[in-house]
C-alpha cells in the first residue's frame, strides 16, 4: 500500500501489484468439459514432474497452474500470453489473497 498525489494536492491510496506474464496452458470448452474455462500457468522453473511436462508440452515450463472460468467469447487459445498490457488503464480488477497461517504468534 502506498499513496499518490493529485495535482491539487489530495492524496490517493493505491496498491501496487506485480503481475508477471501468464501462459494459457489449456482451454476448456462447453462441448468437451461441460463448462468454459482457461488454465493459465506462471513462474517458469527448470525442473518439473514428468506428468506436468507432458501437460505443458511445447509451452514454457511453468510450475503454477490455475484455472479460471471465462465467457465463451474470450478468444483465448493454448499458448497465448496474458500480460499487463491486456488491461486498460483505470479498469477495476478484483484481487483476492490468501493469508498464510502463522499459528500463535503472541
Amino acid at each position: 500500500m502506498t499513496q499518490q498525489f493529485k495535482e491539487d494536492g489530495t492524496v490517493v491510496p493505491v496498491t501496487l501489484i506485480y503481475a508477471e506474464p501468464n501462459t494459457v496452458t489449456q482451454v476448456r470448452s462447453l462441448e468437451a468439459d461441460g463448462y468454459v474455462a482457461v488454465q493459465v500457468g506462471s513462474e517458469e522453473k527448470k525442473k518439473l514432474p514428468k506428468a506436468q511436462l507432458g501437460h505443458i508440452k511445447d509451452l514454457p515450463k511453468v510450475s503454477t497452474l490455475k484455472e479460471f472460468r471465462v465467457d465463451s467469447d474470450a478468444g483465448l487459445k493454448r499458448g497465448d500470453t496474458i500480460s499487463i498490457e491486456t488491461f486498460q488503464p483505470g479498469v477495476h480488477v478484483d484481487v483476492t489473497g490468501i493469508s498464510k497461517g502463522r499459528g500463535f504468534a503472541g
